[in-house]
């Protein structure tokens, strides 16, 4: 007859918990691989498992009741060669015919599980740290209180799986795929850069805090009531912004996104009832997000496109600065703006509170005054109100029309423009090279 957790500690079935406790402290302390008694790892590890079901109430019940004698071996994760009685296995883990439980593997392999189809797993309190889980397939699987830290997931493909309490801690995740996933209360703090789409997932009440997203964009991804922290969206390691990252249709309501840098373009993201505090945006766009009831104090935006915002209703912008930035069709009317910058910024369509006053460095006008000028750039970015547009607007106004030369240079452009537009406007190969140009022209200007 196999033994049992209690004969492991050395206990009887109705031994109470403080009496499995004392017998756990005593055996760890005799078995412990550093002990100088009689160490024994394999014996030690047998010695902690026992008491992680032992002491927990709940697992020291369903052991009691479901557990019978000749089921001790799988239950505690030891190897099984017939197929159909093992729990969910790693197929083939040691090069054999062999299957055996996810604990087991750990002990034998040290955590390597490259490749493993893990589809469907349910794991609870279980440490990971520093798996490989390369190429591995996650899908289905319901992850609670597992330590993943410094693991290895690139590569990693995960569909419909819930993850609670987790520790992603400086975990690899390049070119890892996530889809309709759910992280509850999840910890990913210091994760090096990430390669990953991330579609439809939710983050809820995570910490995601200190991490740089520069080459991972959200799509429909939900941060509800998480850390944010000092995270940095689109902004590469060389400080620059990353063109090709966004963030489109997620919810960030209620989320801690202090100190946070963005450096990609937000559509329909919704920021209501979040801490934007000490927020840093470069050359952004942002459109039709909600900021109502949202902390901007002290937040710049940096020669950034705010357009068709759906509120900033009830929001502080207390001492933020939004100089040099576009904003259009924008009510700032019940908004905290004491100390808040608008030095040289572009305001189309935007309502202040009342006996609320402009710097005269501000360009403030309705949509039906506003002229148009760059007529090859708008046509090249199919918007006047484009990011790319307005920095070369910009670039006109500040600099070319205060000198001679760049006052030549602005006539001589009006007055060819629209003949270039009239008969080659349309010309794909002329917008693919007036584009190239334009690119590498308002890179260097930002």
């Amino acid at each position: 007859m196999s033994r049992t957790l209690y004969d492991i500690l050395e206990v009887s079935k109705t031994a109470p918990p403080e009496v499995i406790k004392s017998a756990y402290r005593s055996l760890a302390a005799i078995y412990h691989p550093d002990s100088g008694q009689s160490p024994d790892e394999d014996k030690f590890k047998r010695i902690v498992r026992a008491y992680e079901v032992l002491s927990d109430p709940e697992k020291r019940s369903e052991y009691d009741a479901r557990i019978l004698h000749e089921e001790e071996e799988k239950f505690l994760g030891f190897a099984t060669d017939d197929e159909s009685l093992a729990p969910k296995t790693v197929k083939r883990v040691d090069g054999t015919d062999t299957w055996c439980t996810i604990d087991e593997h750990i002990r034998r392999k040290g955590a390597e599980l490259a490749e493993a189809d893990l589809n469907g797993l349910k794991l609870r309190d279980l440490s990971l740290k520093k798996a490989q889980l390369i190429g591995a397939d996650l899908s289905n699987s319901d992850i609670k209180n597992v330590d993943l830290s410094e693991a290895n997931l690139t590569g990693l493909t995960c569909k419909n799986s819930i993850f609670e309490n987790v520790d992603f801690t400086e975990t690899k995740m390049d070119h890892a795929y996530f889809e309709q996933c759910i992280f509850k209360k999840c910890k990913f703090s210091g994760i090096p850069t990430v390669e990953s789409p991330i579609k439809h997932a939710s983050f809820i009440s995570s910490d995601i805090s200190n991490h740089n997203f520069y080459h991972l964009s959200f799509n429909n991804v939900d941060f509800s009531n998480s850390i944010l922290e000092s995270s940095s969206f689109g902004i590469t390691e060389d400080n620059l912004r990353s063109e090709d990252h966004t963030i489109i249709n997620c919810k960030m309501i209620n989320v801690n996104l202090r100190m946070a840098e963005f450096g990609s373009n937000i559509t329909n993201v919704d920021f209501s009832n979040s801490n934007l505090n000490n927020i840093f945006c470069s050359s952004i766009k942002l459109v039709k997000c909600n900021f109502s009831n949202t902390n901007l104090a002290n937040s710049k935006f940096k020669e950034s496109i705010i357009k068709n915002p759906i509120s900033f209703e009830n929001s502080v912008l207390y001492n933020a600065d939004l100089s040099s930035s576009g904003i259009i069709n924008s009510d700032f009317s019940s908004c905290n703006l004491i100390n808040t910058r608008f030095h040289e910024a572009y305001l189309i369509d935007v309502i202040f509170p009342v006996d609320y006053k402009l710097p005269d460095s501000a360009i403030s006008r309705k949509s039906s005054q506003e002229k148009g000028g760059c007529y090859i750039a708008t046509i090249i970015y199919g918007d006047y109100n484009d990011l790319q547009v307005f920095i070369l607007r910009q670039f006109r106004d500040r600099y070319l029309k205060k000198t001679t030369m760049g006052t030549y240079l602005i006539k001589i452009y009006y007055n060819t423009a629209p003949l270039l537009i009239k008969y080659v406007g349309h010309c794909k190969l002329f917008q693919v090279i007036v584009k190239f140009v334009l690119d590498r022209l308002v890179k260097k200007i930002s």
